[in-house]
């Protein structure tokens, strides 16, 4: 499957979905004027990835600040990545945000949270 990188722009995060390096990971700003047109693809490359993944993907959050709209849309990528086999999530965050507890417990995936100063 062919590789997506993105660089970071002003509003939006720099992305790499590379299979052939097993590196998956998302980070910097991210509040795109249309969250649906940036994450549609990104969702829709996830899907296509989903028939026949590595046999780990562990994919990387390194969002340093996102708005609510971008929130739910990432949470649609954790759902398309539930559904993966081997996938987990690896998110990054302050110390000082709130704990995504409650967003998480609706996963299977496994999902590790790490601080930007680790």
């Amino acid at each position: 499957m062919k590789a997506v990188i993105l660089k970071e722009g002003k509003d939006t995060p720099y992305l790499i979905l590379d299979p052939a390096k097993q590196k998956f990971e998302m980070g910097g700003k991210c509040i795109p004027e249309d969250a649906e047109v940036f994450f549609t693809p990104i969702l829709l490359w996830i899907a296509a990835y989903a028939k026949s993944p590595v046999k780990e993907t562990k994919f990387v959050f390194k969002l340093e600040y996102y708005n609510t709209v971008t929130l739910l849309k990432i949470l649609e990528v954790f759902k398309a990545l539930d559904k993966i086999a081997g996938a987990s999530i690896v998110w990054y965050m302050f110390e000082d945000d709130d704990d995504l507890s409650h967003l998480i417990d609706m996963l299977k995936i496994p999902f590790e949270i790490k601080f930007f100063d680790e």
